[in-house]
C-alpha cells in the first residue's frame, strides 16, 4: 500500500506540474528571422505600452528566404504558419519543438524592413501581423489639438520621430466611454514620406454630452 500512495502522490505532483507550466506563460517570445542569415539569433519581442497586449519586433531583411521561427524555452514550444501573409492578420499555430517553421508565403524582399506583431502572451494559437516597409517604421513623437467648441471640428495632429516610410498609415482611435466601443480615423500626410500629418474627430461626434478620449 505504501508504493501505491507513493506513486499516487508522484502522478498528483506531475500533474500539477503540467499545469503550471501551462498556466504561466513565457516571459517573452523569441523571433529567428533565416531571411537576415542570422540562423543563431534569436531577438526578444518588445514588450508593448503599459496595458498593451501586443508584442513586437523588426528585422531587416538580407536575403530573399521566407522561413522564420518564433520559440520559447529553448525551442521546446514553437509558433508557426506555413502560409504567413504580409500586411494582414493571420493566425500563429501554437505546438512544441518539432514543430515546422513558419513560412512568409510571398517571400520577402531584401532591405525592406519587417515587423512582426503578436497578440498576448500565451502557449495557444495567437493573432499575429507581418508588416512589410521599405524604411525603418518610425514612432510617434506627439499627439496635440487646439480647444473647440461643443460641436465643433477637433483637428488632431500627430508628430512622428522621421519621415515615414510609404506602407506606413498612421490612426486615431477615439472614444467617449472609456474605450468600451471606439471610431477611428487615419491621419493625413501632404506626402507619404512627410512627419506630420493631421486628423478631424467630427463636430457630430463632440457634443456637450460627451468626454471624449484618443490616441494615436
Amino acid at each position: 500500500m505504501m508504493i501505491k500512495y507513493t506513486q499516487f502522490i508522484f502522478f498528483i505532483a506531475m500533474i500539477i506540474a503540467a499545469c503550471t507550466s501551462l498556466t504561466f506563460a513565457q516571459a517573452n517570445y523569441a523571433w529567428i528571422a533565416e531571411f537576415d542569415n542570422n540562423y543563431s539569433t534569436s531577438r526578444t519581442f518588445n514588450d508593448g505600452a503599459t496595458g498593451a497586449t501586443i508584442r513586437s519586433l523588426t528585422v531587416q531583411s538580407t536575403s530573399n528566404t521566407d522561413e522564420y521561427v518564433i520559440e520559447w524555452d529553448n525551442f521546446n514550444n514553437k509558433w508557426q504558419n506555413g502560409a504567413s501573409p504580409l500586411d494582414a492578420e493571420f493566425t500563429l499555430f501554437h505546438g512544441l519543438g518539432g514543430s515546422p517553421n513558419g513560412v512568409v508565403s510571398s517571400g520577402t524582399t531584401t532591405g525592406n524592413y519587417y515587423t512582426f506583431q503578436i497578440d498576448g502572451l500565451s502557449y495557444t494559437n495567437r493573432n499575429a501581423v507581418i508588416m512589410e516597409t521599405s524604411s525603418l517604421p518610425v514612432n510617434i513623437s506627439t499627439v496635440t489639438s487646439s480647444f473647440v467648441a461643443p460641436n465643433e471640428d477637433e483637428v488632431i495632429t500627430v508628430t512622428l520621430s522621421g519621415a515615414k516610410s510609404p506602407e506606413e498609415r498612421v490612426f486615431i482611435r477615439y472614444s467617449d466611454n472609456g474605450f468600451s466601443s471606439s471610431e477611428v480615423a487615419e491621419v493625413s500626410f501632404a506626402t507619404t514620406t512627410a512627419s506630420t500629418g493631421t486628423t478631424t474627430i467630427p463636430g457630430s461626434y463632440n457634443t456637450p454630452s460627451r468626454s471624449v478620449s484618443y490616441y494615436a
